[in-house]
């Protein structure tokens, strides 16, 4: 028998998002949430990357992202939250590469 999960009718909740920079709140936005009918799994990755940057000194680049999925989506999550998270951290080293060489 085939499983369906059933969404939900009720209305999205609304949350914020904080964008920060040097810990000081550069952006703020409300945001969708839908909320889970059922248990949530959870997909974290981590990763990043240290760039020499000349003269003895290096930058670290790091990207985390957490993202609640169903237990049956977990694979195909994972593929969306690592494609995201190496698209940040290079988009992050070549914005640290671009300085150096300014």
């Amino acid at each position: 028998m085939e499983k369906k999960r059933v969404l939900s009718t009720l209305s999205r909740l609304k949350g914020g998002l904080w964008v920060t920079v040097d810990d000081e709140i550069e952006r703020e936005e409300t945001i969708e949430i839908t909320p889970f009918e059922s248990e949530a799994a959870c997909v974290a990755l981590d990763a990043g990357m240290t760039v020499n940057m000349g003269n003895y000194q290096s930058a670290r680049v790091g990207v985390m992202i957490a993202m609640p999925c169903y237990p049956e989506e977990v694979e195909a999550v994972y593929g969306t939250v690592k494609a995201t998270v190496e698209k940040i951290v290079q988009e992050e080293v070549d914005e640290l590469i671009k300085q150096r060489k300014g």
